[in-house]
């Protein structure tokens, strides 16, 4: 499994494991779509910061508002974060 994939399935899951919200695919928004609440959603922020040791900014939070965009911004910054 790629990094990628990885963060997305752990977004996922994370999504339905705080939120119960099963999600139709990894572009479906958070918050339109997906009907998520805004403040649940940092829930699932902080588990998946926890689980990587990253730190996302919040003023950019908001920009990731797809399972596709979280986990590419987590990508990111887990690949800074090796070096």
């Amino acid at each position: 499994m790629t990094q990628l994939a990885d963060l997305s399935q752990t977004i996922r899951d994370s999504i339905k494991r705080y939120l119960g919200v099963e999600l139709a695919s990894d572009d479906q928004h958070f918050f339109a779509e997906a009907m998520v609440d805004s403040l649940a959603f940092l829930n699932v922020v902080a588990a998946i910061e926890r689980k990587y040791g990253i730190k996302f900014a919040n003023d950019a939070l908001p920009d990731y508002n797809t399972c596709a965009r979280l986990a590419a911004a987590a990508s990111e910054l887990l690949d800074r974060k090796r070096g």
